[in-house]
């Protein structure tokens, strides 16, 4: 994918008025987080709510960086997002949590952002008599609510990477792909 640059506005969420222009953030889709230069933010009056939040750089190296709240514009596109205090030597990106709160994607071929289309909702997905409830984007994981309810959080492949909570009993007999896994790994739906 061709790297591009993009010009955007910054702007305090509490006073809107305080806004800073930057010119030439590098989109960078591999950034989770949008990186502004302090000094910038600091011009916006952007006050940092997280001191010392630990990041990972692309060379493998590990710094911390503050982190505050802004509000991104870039053309025609605005979200609220966590923007990283970034030092000198740092680059200026627009990271991935940024684009996805524009519902933008990335053009590479001609260089700019384009609307992604509808986001996905909350929803209900039915599987035969089964039914799984609260999807909700994140990684996938296992929560049990209070003692043995056995909530778990898979991921939905159909649903390009959503995950929903369902109860395990309820699928014990679902022939489907997304149980096969959670079955295999589940002592209590082996017997």
């Amino acid at each position: 994918m061709g790297a591009f640059h993009i010009n955007c506005t910054i702007l305090n969420p509490k006073t809107p008025s305080k806004r800073v222009a930057l010119r030439r953030l590098l989109v960078d889709t591999g950034s989770e987080f949008t990186w502004v230069p302090a000094d910038k933010l600091s011009e916006a009056e952007i006050t940092v709510r997280k001191k010392d939040v630990a990041f990972q750089l692309a060379n493998g190296q590990i710094v911390t960086r503050d982190v505050g709240y802004a509000i991104i514009q870039v053309d025609g596109f605005e979200t609220v997002d966590e923007v990283v205090f970034a030092q000198p030597g740092d680059l200026r990106l627009l990271g991935s949590r940024t684009l996805e709160g524009f519902g933008a994607s990335v053009d590479a071929r001609r260089k700019r952002l384009v609307a992604a289309g509808p986001q996905p909702a909350a929803g209900t997905l039915r599987l035969g008599s089964a039914t799984l409830q609260s999807c909700h984007h994140g990684p996938a994981r296992r929560k049990a609510r209070g003692k043995g309810s056995g909530v778990f959080s898979l991921p939905l492949r159909a649903t390009a990477g959503m995950h929903c909570r369902f109860k395990p009993k309820l699928f014990r007999n679902v022939d489907h792909p997304i149980f096969a896994t959670e079955r295999a790994a589940s002592p209590r739906t082996q017997a």
